[in-house]
């Protein structure tokens, strides 16, 4: 009895398929932690002590957003305590521009598109500097660049689509929104969450869920722009999300960042693989030290924007008034 339970045993572990994942690997540019925090350096995700400095600056970096497949990107400078002007910086001309000017005085999130173009938010208690902003390519290069608002809720966290044609948000009742920056119009979707993210290839997006059942637990969803029917659903326990969701060039991981504000003040960012799987400590080098970090490129082809409209139509959504 002993050998037909072996011999079933052994037809099991040769018959079921083993997921594999591909390493998380790729260029980035990140902020080094602690002392380094008013650098920028260009390293790989897998070895990031091996790196170069690209830029620094006199102050502290907060967050980075970089151009796929360019030359330009943003960062945020800060004095202690008080955030203060988004900077852009070209890396093949080594120049530097400040965007915003003093014109704004908290900027929660920022991106810049694969075209060039830049949005950030601000919640600030001022109605007319609180809300989801725009600037375009051609006004980057300008001397003051003419900013322009997209919405005037308290918005949050906001995040291009791959091909830099739309925007995905959320504002502080955590309803997120997609907005066309072409034809104008603004889809908010059913799902509920923050930190909204496009995938490489335009036809999901994942965002931070909460659900409180005694105690407060966080889900990576993904939602499929494609089959508004197919979700996917992440468990992360009670780890404390912060920041910084976003998804590797080839499709296959989601990292986030975590902080344990409570007990040992230390900051870890993972890896989740997005069919499921163990997530995979990333940075661990720098021994819970928070680190800001962008992939510098993407390699999988855009969903064409004309069909990436037609597919959020099918979904559950409910059309926004400009």
């Amino acid at each position: 009895m002993k050998r037909v339970s072996c011999l079933i045993y052994l037809g099991l572990v040769l018959v079921v398929p083993i997921t594999t994942y591909a390493e998380l690997t790729g260029e980035i540019i990140l902020r080094l932690p602690g002392d380094g925090n008013n650098e920028l350096h260009i390293t790989t995700i897998e070895n990031p002590l091996d790196s170069h400095k690209i830029f620094s600056q006199k102050e502290k970096f907060v967050d980075l957003s970089v151009q796929r497949n360019g030359n330009l990107l943003v960062t945020r400078l800060s004095e202690p305590g008080i955030p203060k002007d988004i900077i852009l910086f070209d890396r093949s001309t080594n120049e530097v521009r400040n965007l915003t000017q003093g014109q704004f005085g908290i900027y929660i999130n920022f991106r810049i598109s694969v075209k060039g173009d830049v949005v950030f938010s601000n919640p600030h208690s001022e109605p007319e500097r609180r809300g989801l902003f725009f600037i375009s390519s051609d006004e980057i290069q300008k001397v003051k660049p003419k900013i322009v608002r997209l919405d005037q809720r308290q918005v949050f966290s906001v995040n291009f689509s791959p091909d830099g044609e739309q925007v995905v948000y959320n504002d502080d009742d955590d309803w997120m929104y997609i907005r066309n920056l072409r034809t104008k119009q603004v889809t908010r979707l059913d799902q509920g969450g923050y930190m909204p993210c496009f995938s490489p290839n335009g036809k999901q997006i994942a965002f931070i869920a909460k659900r409180v059942i005694g105690q407060v637990e966080y889900i990576l969803s993904i939602v499929s722009l494609v089959n508004p029917l197919k979700e996917t659903h992440i468990a992360l326990g009670e780890r404390m999300i912060v920041g910084d969701l976003k998804w590797s060039p080839n499709g296959e991981y989601i990292t986030y960042s975590t902080w344990d504000v409570f007990v040992t003040n230390k900051s870890f960012t993972y890896a989740a693989p997005v069919d499921g799987g163990l997530h995979e400590k990333v940075f661990d080098q720098f021994n819970g030290k928070f680190v800001y970090f962008d992939w510098t490129y993407s390699h999988l082809p855009v969903h064409p924007a004309d069909l990436m409209t037609t597919t959020w139509g099918e979904l559950k959504v409910r059309r926004v008034r400009n």
